[in-house]
């Protein structure tokens, strides 16, 4: 049941007066907010697919999130009209949207990963394989139709002109085969399967005699790299060799030339229909993804999802390249948001849809709208706002009574009443770390960049009148701003005497003396040729304060410092970008996140110096930016980004079909937490929804989101008394 809705009724102003002589001003307005933190407004997360109703009355758009967002087109304010949920996690991917003629539906499909369901043992093929049928009047969803065994829909589909069948790119993975599932919509059944290895992405002809096939990836291996057309009555496929990794294909509206994005050719092949044939090749700078053709033919839309900005595949594109259709050349870029990938073309040809893959904290979630005839950017759609705050680090009193918050575009470190909903005090010191004392009477802040002078700084704070009690300068520290929506770390020896700082010059620890107020030593614990400034995240120091272990990503190890001389006494190789580190209570183990790859953590024997185990993790996860560990090392809390959720996973359990215990959904994207003193609540930050989520761990559920109220006012500007 959702909670009530808690109205906080007073508005209070704030001053945080800091050692250093400057002080901020923050106003907090009183508004209701419902508590409950999962209903179905708020929650569209990068927009990755986009869907045009036949009529031409809306867009839709749509999250790998299993959220859709639905927007009126005919208004030229473009307003939100509905948000739809689907049910199950986010893990299940789904697909591209596809309209039945009349608009009367929309159709997707989903593969479910069942190793995330907590009833996996209860779900049917068909309840893992299905197609989605959402009525477009209603929004909402009417029915789920099954898939025959042993065939699994792999996200493309097209609609046959008179709305009886839906043609589905599946495959096998059983047999190893894809190829094309002819489904009838009415009789709910497959009609046929036409095995074409490698079929990505399918369309239809407008008279529904011809099916266009891009086949740029194989189960079997490598990608056929082939463009087909497949005859619906005979099934006789007929193909082209195209580019490397094809992925979409346009057709002019004569069906005589063929456009298909190659995605690793960094190019577009037009093909020629008539001789079946490549006509000519455009070269495009980056990896094109989704392609359209205006109506009359005269131009050609290419979505640029990854850059050339010398990154290889992890650049986030900006553009939409433009080809005149009529000569097949390149025309020019057109810049819109991050990371485009779908296009779509509204009827009358006059508006291109660009869907943007960019959507946390500071960016919203959005499409934008290219004016198609004169190919020229026109504006955003801001289907969710950006985060007023974004929340990353956090640190929690030992009771509970008290959160403690960095808010990333407030540069503001944030007190909070969990309680009441209240911010009590806020600290413009451009926080980085945060780590409240053993005995909560405490909070020490690390400051890279405070600013007017730009140096480091650590701040130490009364957690119980909210005043600085004292600051000092740690001097210049280089940090790089890709990096920058990173929490550091800090480890406290148990006097609390020395304060060990993960995040500065590149992979350098900072060891800070807190009695005389100096840094003692920088250590570099990065590779030797590391000329990226990427900082150490995670450092723990053990119980007995003889070692600390602090984590390099590039590196790909853990270093050992011996905390007597302040120098590293070993590295432990760890693959996979190790990241946040935890010691055992009785600092026998060290658990290491890895970010990458399917191997969650490393434990590490703190004595032996050696890895002990490598704990695997299941497909299909990432973005893991944190852990709680638990003091049984029973199981393990992993915050995960991007799929916005808290997995509970069974360290012990060999099992594969049982390793998850739990599934905890968030707000969007997850970033850090925080446990009370008896291991009793866990508090996440969810950095895009401005909120924070309180994990119950003996019930393993969120049993409360704290929303951040939003202030009355801006923050205003930096004032010196």
């Amino acid at each position: 049941m959702p909670r009530p809705i808690r109205t906080i009724l007073q508005m209070f102003t704030i001053v945080a007066v800091l050692a250093s002589g400057a002080w901020n001003l923050l106003t907090i307005d009183a508004h209701a907010t419902t508590r409950n933190g999962l209903d179905d407004t708020g929650l569209m997360d990068n927009v990755h697919e986009l869907g045009i109703r036949p009529d031409g009355k809306e867009v839709w758009a749509e999250t790998l999130e299993r959220h859709l967002v639905v927007v009126n087109i005919e208004d030229p304010n473009y307003p939100i009209v509905s948000e739809i949920h689907l049910p199950g996690f986010s893990s299940h991917p789904i697909s591209e949207l596809t309209f039945s003629p009349d608009s009367q539906y929309v159709y997707l499909t989903e593969a479910l990963q069942c190793v995330y369901e907590p009833d996996c043992v209860n779900l049917g093929f068909g309840d893992l394989a299905r197609v989605l049928v959402i009525d477009t009047t209603a929004k909402a969803l009417a029915q789920a139709i099954p898939m025959e065994a042993p065939f699994t829909p792999t996200g493309s589909h097209a609609i046959s002109p008179d709305g009886k069948y839906l043609y589905l790119t599946v495959a096998d993975y059983g047999g190893q085969r894809e190829g094309i599932y002819q489904l009838d919509l009415q009789s709910q059944a497959m009609v046929r399967f036409v095995e074409v290895p490698g079929a990505n992405h399918i369309s239809i002809s407008p008279d529904g005699k011809s099916l266009y096939v891009t086949r740029g990836w194989d189960i079997h291996g490598p990608p056929a790299n082939l463009f087909s057309v497949v005859d619906t009555t005979s099934l006789q496929v007929t193909s082209v060799p195209v580019g490397n990794q094809p992925m979409f294909a346009a057709v002019s509206a004569d069906q005589k030339k063929a456009y298909i994005s190659n995605y690793l050719g960094n190019s577009v092949s037009v093909v020629d229909l008539v001789l079946m044939q490549v006509k000519t090749t455009v070269d495009l700078i980056g990896r094109p993804d989704g392609i359209v053709l205006t109506p009359d033919g005269e131009k050609a839309y290419v979505a640029i999802v990854r850059d050339a900005s010398g990154i290889g595949d992890y650049g986030p594109g900006t553009t939409v390249s433009v080809i005149d259709a009529e000569k097949d050349v390149y025309v020019k870029e057109i810049r819109v948001g991050i990371e485009p990938a779908s296009l779509m073309i509204d009827p009358d040809g006059e508006r291109v849809f660009v869907s943007d893959g960019n959507a946390n904290g500071l960016q919203p979630a959005e499409f934008h709208v290219i004016d198609a005839v004169e190919g020229v950017y026109q504006r955003s759609v801001v289907l969710r706002k950006t985060a007023f705050y974004a929340p990353t680090g956090i640190d929690v009193s030992p009771n509970g009574s008290r959160i403690f918050v960095i808010s990333e575009a407030q540069k503001s470190l944030l007190a909070i009443d969990p309680a009441n909903d209240e911010i009590q005090a806020a600290f413009r010191v451009d926080p980085r770390a945060v780590k409240v004392s053993h005995d909560g009477q405490k909070v020490y802040v690390y400051s890279a960049r405070y600013m007017p002078d730009g140096n480091g700084h650590f701040f130490v704070i009364d957690a119980n009148s909210l005043q600085v009690l004292k600051s000092f300068d740690l001097g210049l520290i280089t940090t790089h701003s890709p990096w920058d929506s990173i929490a550091y770390r800090i480890a406290l020896n148990s006097s609390e005497t020395t304060a060990y700082l993960a995040g500065g010059d590149g992979d350098e620890v900072i060891v800070v003396d807190l009695i005389h107020d100096t840094v003692v030593k920088k250590i570099w614990v990065g590779a030797a040729d590391n000329h990226f400034i990427v900082p150490a995240r995670g450092i723990a120091i053990t119980p007995d304060d003889q070692k600390v272990f602090v984590s390099s990503c590039l590196a790909q190890n853990v270093s050992v410092i011996d905390t007597a001389s302040n120098t590293i006494v070993a590295t432990i190789p760890v693959d996979g970008c190790p990241s946040e580190v935890k010691i055992t209570p009785d600092g026998r183990r060290v658990y290491v996140q890895r970010q990458a790859g399917t191997a969650l953590m490393a434990i590490l024997d703190a004595q032996a110096l050696a890895m002990i185990k490598s704990v695997d993790f299941p497909p299909m996860v990432g973005g893991v930016l944190d852990f709680y560990l638990p003091d049984d090392e029973l199981s393990v809390y992993a915050i995960c980004f991007d799929p916005n959720w808290v997995m509970v996973f069974d360290l012990v359990e060999t099992n594969e079909g049982k390793v998850i215990d739990a599934t905890i959904r968030t707000r969007l994207d997850p970033f850090n937490a925080a446990i009370t003193a008896d291991k009793r609540l866990l508090f996440v930050t969810n950095f895009t929804s401005d909120s924070i989520s309180v994990i119950d761990t003996s019930l393993n559920q969120v049993v409360d989101t704290i929303p951040i109220p939003l202030p009355s006012l801006q923050y205003l500007p930096f004032i010196q008394r």
